[in-house]
């Protein structure tokens, strides 16, 4: 009968005999909702160790990590770390995949998600990272002309161009990403003739931050809400107090 109380097994560094073990974890395993402490008096979970766990079916001759299938067991991982002396040189991770046909690219991942600015052909393709090993291209956006930097956040890409080859005015261009390619939403301009051509950005959560340059002065930083991409707000600007010869 399940009664709602919480069994404490407190083990000390000492052996029991196989009879006593028996009775001890009977009880507990053989009742609904009960909490079986070890080196604890008051167990939270139904299994709560307070102390070091050794699993002998887990020895091995190296480190690696724990990792757990989708029915909940418990198993090594690969070899993570040989064991001492065993390595010759530095470990070199096979990759997962490759993508061809790529032109100067640059590359932003968030989540399972990656965007590929292509600088030598204008276009930002978006990719499923779902499955590493095979990643899906979802479609490719064209029209970015001078790309300099790309950044990611969520389902929302950001461009930042020049609108010439150098040190023409800077824009940063934000997309939307679904299922298919990146969609173009808004073009970014600031209110000073600034480019891009020395410049950079970067995403973190709804906030877009895009430094730009000037000839003979001192470079601007901007930073935009981009909660909703189609109509992105100016939070602030800012001095960055590095001068561009």
């Amino acid at each position: 009968m399940d009664d709602g109380r919480t069994f404490s097994l407190v083990i000390y560094d000492k052996l029991l005999p196989r009879w006593a073990c028996a009775l001890l974890l009977a009880f507990p395993f053989a009742t609904q909702a009960q909490n079986v402490g070890i080196g604890t008096t008051a167990p939270t979970q139904p299994l709560d160790v307070n102390g070091n766990l050794r699993v002998r079916g887990l020895s091995g001759t190296d480190t690696r990590l724990l990792q757990v299938d989708a029915a909940g067991n418990l198993s090594p991982a690969a070899t993570l770390y040989p064991a001492t002396g065993a390595a010759t040189g530095p470990l070199t991770p096979a990759p997962a995949s490759t993508t061809a046909s790529l032109n100067n690219p640059l590359v932003a991942v968030s989540g399972t998600l990656a965007v590929v600015l292509n600088r030598g052909t204008g276009t930002l393709s978006l990719y499923d990272m779902s499955n590493p090993a095979a990643p899906v291209l979802r479609g490719t956006a064209s029209g970015i002309t001078n790309g300099v930097e790309v950044a990611i956040s969520g389902s929302t890409a950001a461009v930042l161009c020049n609108d010439t080859q150098t040190n023409g005015i800077g824009l940063t261009k934000l997309y939307t990403l679904g299922s298919g390619a990146p969609t173009l939403v808004n073009t970014l301009t600031p209110p000073a003739a600034l480019s891009a051509y020395n410049g950079g950005i970067a995403m973190t959560g709804t906030s877009l931050y895009a430094v730009y340059d000037r000839g003979a002065s001192n470079g601007y930083f901007y930073v935009y809400d981009v909660s909703a991409p189609a109509s992105a707000m100016l939070l602030g600007t800012g001095n960055t107090g590095c001068y561009t010869p």
